[in-house]
């Protein structure tokens, strides 16, 4: 893929990184926020990510394979955190359209990437 499509899915990612620390920073302030089963979910979700990346980490010394598909069963939680640290971003009033233009253009990115990238490598020829 194009290198400016990677710079793209890095700035929004760090975003969501961001606007995560933020959402940590403020619980941690104020520990009503969240109930205690919730604590004890999200503390078990950090768990299963960190040891899903420990574990990719560990694999790779031996054999080395950058391959995405190794971090499928930490999907959930990376899913889930990148969701808060947007929603930490994102203010109340503008959450629906900020929402319809992320997903725009996430179809867009779907299809361009679909159509410039892996529909030529599949022709023959």
């Amino acid at each position: 893929m194009n290198d400016r499509i990677y710079v793209l899915l890095f700035a929004l990612t760090a975003l969501a990184v961001l606007g995560l620390a933020l959402y940590v920073t403020r619980v941690l302030r104020n520990r009503e926020l969240l109930s205690p089963t919730q604590s004890a979910g999200m503390v078990l979700l950090a768990a299963m990510l960190a040891a899903g990346i420990v574990d990719y980490v560990l694999y790779n010394f031996e054999f080395f394979q950058a391959q995405g598909r190794y971090l499928f069963a930490v999907i959930i939680p990376i899913a889930l955190f990148i969701i808060i640290g947007w929603r930490e971003l994102v203010a109340e009033l503008h959450a629906k359209l900020l929402f319809v233009l992320f997903y725009a253009g996430m179809v867009a990115l779907d299809l361009a990437c679909l159509f410039l990238f892996i529909v030529p490598q599949l022709r023959v020829g």
